[in-house]
This record gives C-alpha cells, sequence and structure tokens, in this order.
C-alpha cells in the first residue's frame, strides 16, 4: 500500500479549505484589532504598550476562535484521511494510477505539439515576410533599370 495513492475525498478538501480560509480570516482579524487598538488608543493620547494586557486580551478574544476552528477543521480532515486509509477501498489501483501517469504524458505531449505548430506557423510566416520583401527589393530594382533605360533612351 506504500506506494498506492488514496483516492480525494470531497469531504475532507473541503475541510482543508475552509481551514485555509479561517486561517486567512483568523490572520486578518489580527491586524484589522490591532489597526483598531493603535487608532483607540491614539484617541486617547495612550499607547498599546501602556495597556499591553488588555490589548492581549482583547486581540485573543477577537481571533483565538478562529485559529482554533482553523485547526479544528484540518485535524478533523487528517482524522477523516486516517480512517479513510485504513480501509482499501479507497486506494486507487495500479490501472488507474498509470492511466493518470499516461494521461498526465498525453497532456504533456500535446502541449509541446501546441507549442511546436505555433512556432512553425511564426517561422512561416517569418519566412513570408522575408520573400515579400526581397520581391519588393527585385522589382524595384528592375523598375529602377528600366527608368534609367528609358531616361538614357530620351536624351
Amino acid at each position: 500500500m506504500k506506494n498506492k495513492a488514496l483516492k480525494r475525498s470531497p469531504l475532507s478538501i473541503v475541510l482543508y479549505v475552509l481551514s485555509a480560509v479561517l486561517l486567512v480570516y483568523a490572520v486578518y482579524m489580527v491586524f484589522s484589532t490591532v489597526n483598531y487598538l493603535s487608532s483607540y488608543f491614539q484617541t486617547y493620547s495612550t499607547t498599546i504598550g501602556s495597556n499591553l494586557g488588555d490589548s492581549f486580551n482583547y486581540i485573543l478574544t477577537n481571533t483565538l476562535s478562529y485559529f482554533l476552528y482553523a485547526v479544528f477543521l484540518f485535524t478533523a480532515g487528517k482524522v477523516y484521511d486516517a480512517v479513510r486509509a485504513l480501509d482499501s477501498s479507497n486506494f486507487e489501483s495500479e490501472a488507474d494510477l498509470a492511466a493518470k501517469k499516461k494521461a498526465r504524458e498525453d497532456q504533456k505531449k500535446a502541449k509541446e505539439y501546441a507549442k511546436a505548430k505555433v512556432a512553425a506557423e511564426k517561422a512561416k510566416a517569418a519566412e513570408k515576410k522575408t520573400e515579400a520583401k526581397s520581391a519588393k527589393k527585385a522589382d524595384e530594382k528592375e523598375a529602377d533599370k528600366e527608368a534609367d533605360k528609358d531616361a538614357e533612351e530620351s536624351k
């Protein structure tokens, strides 16, 4: 079972995503609370440092619950994955792993082919541009020669 991959469960993914969202919100709340306290203490001509105990208590009161919920949800996702790992039907088979590997390789080859095709089209366009410029120069040389001949004949 070491080389087999556990199938991804939508529930564990949801738990991890909610955990990440709550963690981001908790960090936002820390900054928001500190900003609020800073402006509050500035209004009353004092500092956070002089009221550190009250400030720390206020920050923890506003943010600790979000951090704890994030940890709980992450732990719930880990426990759910651990329980699912006990059942062998939750693992992908060797055929599934091989099919996914082949699909990734095919997708990579398709991207490389598309890039090569675009590069070839650009090279063709550049070649056509170069040919058009050289044909234009040749036409200009012929026109100059004819103009020179006409000028000589008129003399």
